[in-house]
C-alpha cells in the first residue's frame, strides 16, 4: 500500500496517535518569544490541521500539506469552526518543492520520520532549503532513536498501521541539515503519544533553523 493510502486509512479509522488538540509548548513558544513573527508559512504534514490553525490565529498566512486525503477534508472542517483562513493541500509531501512558492517559515511537527529512504530525505531538506527566504526560518521535530516506540533502532514499523518510521540521533540531523541551515536551538524534546489508550511520552529531536543564505 502506498504512504498516502496508509496515512489516509488511519484518518478514516480516525484513531490517529498524534492527535492532539493542544498547541505544542514548543510552538506556542517561537511566537510567544518574537523567534518567528507572522509570515508567509508552510507546515508539511498537518494532518488534521490544529497546528496550522494556531498560527493562523496569530496572523501568520499558512499552507498545510499533507499526505491523507481524508486528513485534508477534516482539517477543512477544523479550520471553519475555529474561524480562521488556512490553505490546505493533498499532495506527496516528499516532492513538496511542487508548491512553487517561497516562505518565511516552515515546520514540520513529528513528520521528517515518515520518509524513511536516505536519499529522499536529503531531497527533501534540498527542497526545503529552497523553498524558505533568504532570512527563512524552519523547524523540525524528529523521533530520537533512544525512544522505545515500535523496538530498537534507526528503522521500525508501526505494526497496527503498517507504517515505516526512521528514528535518528541529534547527530544524524544535524548532518541532514547542515549543507542548507545555520542552526539555532537544538534539543531532545518528549511528545505525546497515544499507546493501547493511554497517553505516553516519547523522545522526539528538536531543531529550529535558519536559511544559510541569512547574514
Amino acid at each position: 500500500m502506498n504512504t498516502d493510502k496508509k496515512f489516509n486509512a488511519v484518518y478514516i479509522l480516525d484513531e490517529v496517535p498524534w492527535v492532539f488538540k493542544e498547541t505544542p509548548k514548543e510552538l506556542v513558544e517561537l511566537v510567544e518569544k518574537g523567534k518567528i513573527k507572522p509570515c508567509k508559512t508552510l507546515e508539511v504534514g498537518c494532518g488534521v490541521g490544529y497546528c496550522s490553525i494556531y498560527f493562523a490565529s496569530k496572523g501568520f498566512q499558512i499552507t498545510g500539506i499533507d499526505w491523507s486525503e481524508k486528513a485534508i477534508e477534516m482539517v477543512m472542517g477544523n479550520a471553519e469552526e475555529a474561524g480562521v483562513s488556512v490553505k490546505f493541500i493533498q499532495m506527496d509531501i516528499k516532492n513538496v518543492n511542487m508548491l512553487k512558492e517561497k516562505f518565511g517559515f516552515i515546520f514540520d511537527w513529528r513528520f521528517l520520520h515518515d520518509i524513511v529512504d536516505e536519499e529522499d530525505r536529503k531531497k527533501y531538506a534540498e527542497n526545503i532549503g529552497m523553498m524558505l527566504n533568504s532570512n527563512g526560518k524552519y523547524l523540525s521535530v524528529y523521533f530520537n532513536e533512544k525512544s522505545i516506540l515500535f523496538g530498537k533502532g534507526k528503522f521500525r514499523r508501526n505494526p497496527r498501521f503498517g507504517i515505516d518510521l526512521h528514528f535518528a540521533s541529534m547527530e544524524d540531523i544535524e548532518n541532514l541539515f547542515n549543507s542548507y541551515f545555520n542552526i539555532k536551538e537544538k534539543r531532545i524534546i518528549k511528545l505525546p503519544e497515544k499507546i493501547c489508550g493511554e497517553k505516553k511520552d516519547i523522545f522526539a529531536n528538536y531543531i529550529f533553523m535558519e536559511n544559510r543564505g541569512t547574514k
